[in-house]
């Protein structure tokens, strides 16, 4: 990577600053991109929230305008019209891509594979590339990942052909991106952590659309989960489409179904289609925590270290068990380290191992 210019020196620190900030998604988001932009100019930005499991877009993040035009691109044209499934999100994601710019000729694209580029002639690339009315002065994707996972996506577009991506733009979000995913994901663990509520919802529900996309149907509980979603851009969220997209394309990912985070629970959305009326049913199932395993009594815990280990078992960090508990990151250290003298261990991963041995090994075990 080349010496950052003053501008994009700048920019990067305003992006590092954003870690000791306790904002939410949208609004970290938000000045990320306002931030890149000020180094990268761009006449459109956008930013989407990524499933790690199918690696579609779950949420709409923010967009340097009202959204009204990517809502139609993600309608219209995401996954389903791109050209190559290996330069869309999920096909970069796949190829564990980070950061490309995408040119009318395969020849001027950055960060793509030459293997890609030959997939298609040049004059079929700059036929497909047109073809959907991509800004003339291409697009810079990036994706943004956090402990091992996809969980953001970024695309900056220019309209003049003559302002095309350089090389150190692409070097420069590359560059960024390990902290921008760092900080989204510490965002979305915010969220998590005050936005939960107390009682989840756990009825499914249904929404039927007609062959253009019309709605003929929406139960009750479909309509409780579309206001959990809560976007406000579009007449659906960001979800149900990318749930449609996702059908409409023979192009895989990993999951035909995406997971979604709401205040009520996490929820599973998935899409099918009707072969006589071409209709479309998108299913929203609450995604049901397991049975919490009942703790040994010889264990001899009080009722508040029984509630900190069971959060623990769910995978919770000491700052989220602290705003689910109502309680200080103090008080839970002080349960687990109790927890772990009353065992004799040291570590969350050896309370995980006590789990399996008092509890889990003893019901596999033959009579």
């Amino acid at each position: 990577m080349a010496r950052l210019s003053k501008i994009q020196e700048q920019a990067r620190l305003q992006i590092l600053e954003l870690e000791s900030l306790n904002l939410l998604p949208e609004a970290v988001s938000s000045r990320i991109m306002a931030a890149l932009q000020r180094a990268i100019p761009a006449d459109d930005c956008v930013m989407f929230g990524v499933d790690p499991g199918s690696l579609l877009f779950d949420r709409f993040l923010c967009a340097s305008d009202d959204g009204k035009e990517w809502m139609f691109w993600l309608q219209r044209i995401y996954l389903v019209r791109e050209p190559l499934a290996e330069t869309s999100f999920p096909g970069l994601m796949q190829a564990n891509l980070g950061t490309v710019a995408i040119h009318d000729f395969p020849h001027t694209c950055l960060g793509v594979p030459v293997p890609i580029l030959d997939l298609k002639t040049a004059k079929e690339w700059h036929h497909h590339y047109h073809d959907i009315q991509t800004p003339a002065g291409g697009i810079l994707r990036a994706c943004f990942a956090a402990r091992g996972r996809w969980i953001a996506a970024l695309e900056m577009a220019r309209r003049e052909s003559k302002h095309s991506f350089y090389p150190t733009e692409v070097g420069f979000v590359r560059l960024l991106a390990p902290a921008i995913g760092r900080i989204l994901q510490a965002a979305y663990e915010r969220e998590r952590a005050v936005k939960t509520v107390a009682v989840g919802a756990d009825a499914s529900g249904i929404l039927l659309l007609d062959a253009d996309r019309q709605e003929l149907f929406c139960n009750s509980a479909a309509q409780q989960w579309l206001r959990q979603i809560g976007e406000r851009e579009g007449k659906y969220p960001t979800a149900v489409w990318a749930a449609i997209a996702r059908l409409n394309t023979d192009r895989g990912t990993p999951s035909r179904a995406l997971h979604v985070w709401t205040p009520a629970g996490n929820l599973r959305i998935e899409a099918s289609r009707s072969e006589q009326d071409g209709s479309t049913a998108i299913v929203f199932a609450p995604e049901r925590p397991p049975i919490p395993p009942e703790l040994p009594l010889h264990w001899q815990l009080t009722t508040q270290e029984r509630e900190v280990v069971g959060l623990v078992f769910k995978g919770l960090n000491n700052s989220q068990m602290a705003a689910t508990l109502m309680v200080s990151e103090h008080t839970i250290e002080s349960h687990l380290s109790h927890t772990y003298e009353k065992l004799d261990i040291h570590s969350r991963s050896e309370l995980l191992a006590c789990l399996f041995r008092d509890v889990y090994w003893t019901q596999i075990q033959p009579f």
